[in-house]
């Protein structure tokens, strides 16, 4: 903020070490929130939790988009408006809970009971420590490599749908195909209009069903540009600004719908809280390694005009990512893991059922309900007279008639 407010003089001086400062504690911010975000959510509710972090980060980028776009407004009031969240958020970062999963890395079973009472607001926490012992004693074995190379292609194509794409569409898509100035913050809209519809479906549907349903169309779309790039089809036809920006908003709202939530959800799920420190932070560093050499691509003129390298990378990467979905298992919550570990979760989960069920009893509730209706017949029975309650029971107590004196 110092650096964008100085003067002109000042500014040469400290305008690249503060973007260099901010750019370092955003890639520390983003990977640290995802994997908080997941620690913190019960199990049902981690799809959910991980697309509200998706939901900020696009409306963050239409912001962005509106201040690109807008004629009085530039990238440096975007800072200012960035400065001034994080100075609300940060002060409040004091009172979060720890994440129950970094407690018990370091502090062991006890002080992580502890912090899942305060964190659930109830003194019973007992079922959830049972699922992060299961969790955290499995053993990964082979399918750790093969998890990570799921987690490498799918955080690819996250990369490449919104630091790559998002430039491409912003400049050389709004100026060259569609002269339309608005085409990026319509194409924003729409992909966060996805994210709204997908926050009704993502924990009812698993995630390997999402991202078949939403990476084929991007990859369709990302083949469609390309092509244009490279031979401009759809130039020679009238009406050429309209059709391209139909593929591209297209492609926004299905990178909406599938993009938002899955892949970060199966980037820090996947993995145990050992792993997550390791394999989730490279797999973030590369997330931002892709936007790194398109940067590198246009810092020479040579290279510019090779853009549709990208878009058929996005669309292979999309591709190789369906392939490997394939041989991967989804666990009960809808996250992607390997087919061993769907297969645990689904024998846990039974086995667990069977337990409640065998404490509770096949005719418990029916018991529960006759006793108290017993209960509340026995106390009536003792608060009436005996007499006046006689003649309301059964013929074989009932009270003898009444004998009326002759005259």
């Amino acid at each position: 903020m110092v650096a964008v407010s100085a003067n002109d003089d000042l500014r040469s001086t400290l305008l690249m070490p503060g973007i260099g400062l901010l750019g370092a504690s955003v890639g520390i911010l983003l990977p640290s929130l995802a994997i908080y975000i997941f620690e913190i959510s019960t199990k049902e509710m981690r799809g959910k939790a991980i697309l509200l972090l998706g939901i900020g980060f696009i409306a963050g980028s239409l912001l962005g988009g509106v201040f690109a776009t807008v004629k009085q407004l530039g990238w440096i009031w975007q800072t200012f408006a960035a400065c001034i969240i994080i100075a609300l958020v940060t002060p409040v970062v004091n009172v979060f809970p720890e994440s129950p999963y970094w407690v018990l890395e370091r502090k062991g079973w006890d002080a992580c009971e502890a912090c899942l009472v305060v964190l659930r607001r109830k003194p019973d926490v007992q079922e959830e420590l049972k699922i992060m012992r299961d969790e955290e004693s499995s053993d990964e074995g082979a399918s750790g490599p093969f998890k990570f190379l799921i987690g490498v292609f799918l955080m690819l194509v996250t990369s490449l749908c919104n630091g790559f794409l998002n430039a491409f569409v912003s400049y050389k898509g709004a100026s060259e195909y569609t002269d339309q100035d608005q085409l990026f913050v319509n194409g924003m809209a729409l992909q966060i209009s996805g994210a709204v519809i997908a926050f009704f479906f993502v924990d009812k549907l698993d995630h390997k069903s999402i991202l078949f349903g939403t990476l084929i169309p991007i990859a369709i779309c990302a083949g469609v540009l390309g092509f244009n790039e490279t031979s401009e089809f759809l130039a020679d036809t009238e009406g050429s600004g309209l059709y391209v920006s139909l593929v591209v908003m297209l492609m926004y709202f299905f990178i909406g719908l599938g993009i938002s939530s899955a892949p970060w959800a199966a980037c820090v799920g996947m993995f145990t809280t050992r792993g997550r420190a390791v394999s989730t932070v490279m797999l973030f560093g590369l997330f931002f390694l892709a936007d790194l050499g398109y940067v590198y691509l246009h810092t020479h003129d040579s290279l510019m005009s090779k853009e549709y390298m990208y878009l058929y990378a996005l669309a292979g990467f999309c591709v190789a990512a369906l392939v490997l979905i394939l041989g991967a298992g989804t666990k009960k919550n809808g996250i992607i893991c390997s087919k061993a570990e769907a297969e645990r979760d689904r024998e846990r989960m039974a086995r667990r059922r069977a337990e409640r069920e065998s404490r509770r009893g096949p005719n418990t509730a029916r018991g529960r309900n006759l006793s108290r209706v017993r209960s509340k017949s026995n106390a009536q029975r003792g608060n009436a007279t005996p007499g006046a309650y006689q003649m309301y029971e059964t013929p074989a107590n009932a009270a003898p008639p009444l004998m009326h004196a002759r005259p």
